[in-house]
């Protein structure tokens, strides 16, 4: 069961996010911080990810 959420979980977040950046509405994508948060939230996410279950021991960004 684990397997099968790990292996989906990443697959569903890069679909979300091209979803929301697709349908966002127009008046989000002409303001300039909804940029600068969504690279921010698209970065928590990636390394919440890997704090989870993380890919390979050597990508740690501590010892």
């Amino acid at each position: 069961m684990k397997k099968i959420l790990v292996n989906c979980v990443q697959p569903a977040m890069v679909v979300a996010i091209l979803f929301f950046w697709a349908f966002v509405p127009k008046a989000w994508i002409e303001n300039a911080w909804t940029l600068t948060i969504g690279i921010s939230l698209t970065t928590l996410v990636v390394l919440a990810l890997e704090w989870l279950n993380e890919r390979h021991a050597s990508w740690r960004l501590t010892k």
